[in-house]
């Protein structure tokens, strides 16, 4: 299978999209995670959390907070509405 360098956050993050594809949301997660544990400022992880949490687990709080990390960190927009 397919294996992911610990320390590569641009690579957990890809291989986490690649698990959605695969219908296997609880592995992304784990892995944008990750992604973040290595790299803070890798912004498309929290973009990808906020919008699992928003509409996979209707949990809107938790979705805010990872909306509001990509805010800060991109200086773009988020999801509109939370």
């Amino acid at each position: 299978g397919l294996t992911v360098d610990p320390n590569n956050a641009t690579a957990a993050y890809n291989l986490g999209i690649y698990q959605v594809t695969l219908g296997n949301k609880s592995e992304a997660v784990r892995l944008w995670q990750l992604a973040i544990k290595n790299d803070p400022d890798l912004v498309d992880p929290y973009k990808s959390l906020a919008i699992y949490y928003l509409y996979d687990k209707k949990d809107t709080n938790q979705a805010r907070i990872f909306n509001k990390k990509y805010e800060k960190i991109s200086g773009n927009k988020g999801i509109p509405g939370i």
